[in-house]
């Protein structure tokens, strides 16, 4: 387990992740046999101390010259293993719209403890073939498991106290190899040939998770576990995915000062996606027990085959499993010239999408699969004029058109857990793509090579944008739909320099000489950006309380500003960071009931790394959420949600070779 690898407690019995049809009947040997060795694995959770969060990294690498520097061959390895806990305590609350007020129907304290394990590979190797020829061949491994207990105490859905109680066990995997190369052909007028190719794997495991239900008992102020609120799934997802590129550049330079690049290429991208998941549940028609340990309920002495005995049966839904095929072919043309200080960019790239997705029941075979389809043929072109008016200052202004297409399993109707709101969601099989049209005016000026003002304006329309609305079956399910038409428009500022110029005023030079730092070497940071957004829901919005309004998960602004301490000598940095947003609306209203939102959050970062005395060693310090305000998320005037995040402190030692 510590490697995020199940060490085998949580693998599925042999013979249990068949066909629904094909499981053993739970009225004979084999099933009384199936379900012992599933009541086996165990149900109860005990309390522990949890330890410090941990981690380390390794990198090696060099470059190899050969042939007096005609041929270089360059390497880097590297591997990295780290271990957090993390531990929050939640208020949640739900409310519905009665008459003009609104009702709290459900209020309960959630608690969630969770292991998150990250390890990583990496490998690259780079040949360099005198001053035209490079390939470069990289392979790497990423994996992260979460071990995750959570439970819900309160008022909950069926409006009686009790307590809800998860298990789960995730394992995520990225396999990627990956070779490419550019070529340099002065032989053809300097054309550049690159190509690359890609190969990548990616899974999702999630073997037993466990779903508890307990009933509360006033007279005895105990919880006692409820057999029929339980469920036990097995979820596996696999992603192979297959990647071709091929680009072609051609600079061509008619006199001093006047010139473009001709640019080609075309990309393949194929992709398949198998994806279930099989659910259990144990059983009876006979008398329970009064406890709050499901393990007296569950174990191999309890299960049998009698009507009076916990039976093994299958819970699997019509729409838990499903696979996906994707094909996309891009081809495209541009033109990159210049002439004295403007820089006209033109392009045009053509998409043609296949994507599939195939519901079927694991009932029966020979039942028609739900199947949603984007099978679109898409030009979307691109222009950009800079006008680089001095050495320090240009104008650039921009307009181009892209896609963006519903997830995979956003377009399957099986249920999926939204990461952020913690809710089910419920695909679309008729769902479609995205079109979006970007327009940006961009101001900018450099101080120095690393120190600039900016400013910009920028406008981004949508058809169909696609949205997250309550569905009319329940107050905690969610569905996927697209809306009419959606626009985000605004402004941003960015600023990034030094204090040098402190110094050289008059008036502050008395008291900016006494400081025992350089002023060139502190730096101001600066971003602010406002948005204005507006979504109309158009005849898709069925039960939502607004069908104008701002985009889900879109702040009308977001800051940042960071003070940095960058000596010239690299002995000491640190660098303080301060970051806020908007309020947002992170779950739409629905049946009159006032849109959900996360307000304001306010969160101050420290960094700071010293090189310690010895020959190629660093420490390092961050410091993480220091002002530590809660995260509150409100309807109307009712906060629905309340936690904290916590502050962090990390400290780690580098020592390099």
């Amino acid at each position: 387990d510590w490697l995020g690898y199940d060490d085998g407690t949580r693998e599925a019995p042999a013979g249990l992740l068949v066909a629904p049809a094909d499981l053993p009947n739970n009225r004979t040997p084999e099933g009384e046999a199936l379900g012992e060795a599933l009541a086996a694995k165990g149900y109860q959770t005990s309390p522990r101390k949890i330890d410090p969060n941990t981690g380390f990294s390794l990198s090696i690498g060099d470059d190899l010259e050969f042939s007096d520097g005609d041929w270089s061959l360059g390497y880097i390895a590297a591997l990295r293993y780290a271990q957090n806990w993390d531990q929050r305590l939640e208020e949640r609350a739900f409310y519905a719209l009665v008459g003009d007020n609104l009702v709290r129907q459900q209020n309960s304290e959630r608690e969630t403890t969770e292991r998150a394990i990250d390890t990583g590979l990496f490998t690259s190797m780079g040949l360099r073939v005198g001053e035209h020829h490079v390939v470069n061949a990289t392979v790497m491994q990423v994996r992260q498991t979460t071990d995750e207990v959570q439970t819900d105490t309160g008022i909950l859905g069926n409006g009686e106290f009790e307590r809800l109680q998860s298990l789960e066990w995730i394992e995520n995997e990225l396999q990627v190899g990956q070779i490419n190369g550019e070529h340099s052909l002065p032989s053809f007028g300097n054309l550049v040939v690159g190509w690359q190719y890609t190969k990548a794997k990616a899974s999702r495991e999630a073997p037993n998770s466990r779903d508890y239900r307990f009933g509360y008992n006033e007279t005895t102020d105990t919880f006692r576990f409820n057999v029929f609120g339980f469920e036990q799934r097995f979820e596996s997802l696999a992603d192979d995915a297959t990647d071709y590129k091929l680009d072609l550049r051609l600079p061509l330079e008619f006199r001093e000062g006047l010139g473009v690049t001709v640019q080609t290429g075309l990309a393949k991208l194929s992709k398949e996606r198998d994806s279930s998941i099989r659910r259990f549940r144990f059983g009876t028609t006979g008398p329970t027990f009064q406890s709050d340990n499901p393990e007296v309920f569950f174990n191999p002495d309890t299960i049998g085959q009698g009507l009076r005995d916990y039976r093994l049966s299958s819970r699997t839904q019509p729409t838990d499993i499903y696979s996906a095929t994707v094909d996309l072919d891009a081809y495209y043309l541009a033109l990159d010239g210049y002439w004295n200080d403007f820089r006209l960019y033109l392009g045009a790239r053509q998409e043609d999408i296949l994507q599939e997705v195939r519901t079927v029941t694991p009932f029966d075979p020979n039942a028609t699969p739900q199947i949603g389809l984007i099978d679109e043929t898409d030009l979307l072109p691109a222009a950009s004029l800079t006008w680089a008016y001095s050495d320090k200052a240009q104008v650039r202004m921009a307009y181009g058109k892209s896609v963006a297409r519903p997830d995979i399993r956003e377009q399957s109707p099986s249920n999926f857990i939204d990461p952020l709101l913690d809710l089910r969601v419920e695909g679309d099989p008729n769902l479609e793509q995205t079109g979006i049209t970007n327009l940006d005016v961009r101001w900018e000026y450099y101080f120095s090579a690393t120190e600039s003002f900016s400013l910009a304006l920028f406008q981004k329309d949508f058809t169909k944008p696609i949205e997250l609305v309550e569905s009319p079956a329940s107050g905690t399910l969610l569905k996927v739909i697209n809306a009419e038409a959606a626009t985000n428009r605004g402004a941003e500022v960015d600023y990034y320099r030094s204090f040098d110029g402190i110094q050289r005023l008059p008036w502050l030079s008395r008291w900016t000489e006494q400081v025992p730092w350089n002023w060139s070497e502190v730096f101001l940071g600066f971003n602010y950006a406002y948005i204005d957004s507006e979504i109309d829901l158009g005849s898709s919005g069925g039960i939502s309380t607004n069908s104008v309004r701002p985009l889900q998960g879109q702040s009308p602004y977001v800051g940042n500003v960071s003070l940095a301490w960058l000596p010239a000598s690299g002995n000491v940095e640190a660098t303080l960071l301060y970051n806020v947003f908007g309020e947002r609306i992170s779950q739409v209203g629905a049946n009159g009931r006032p849109d959900t939102y996360e307000q304001p959050f306010k969160q101050l970062d420290f960094t700071m790394s010293a090189k310690l005395p010895w020959e190629g060693w660093k420490m390092k310090l961050r410091l993480k959420n220091l002002l530590d305000p809660e995260a509150i998320y409100t309807v109307g005037d009712e906060v629905a949600r309340r936690y904290s995040k916590g502050r962090e402190i990390a400290l780690s030692i580098e020592w390099r070779l």
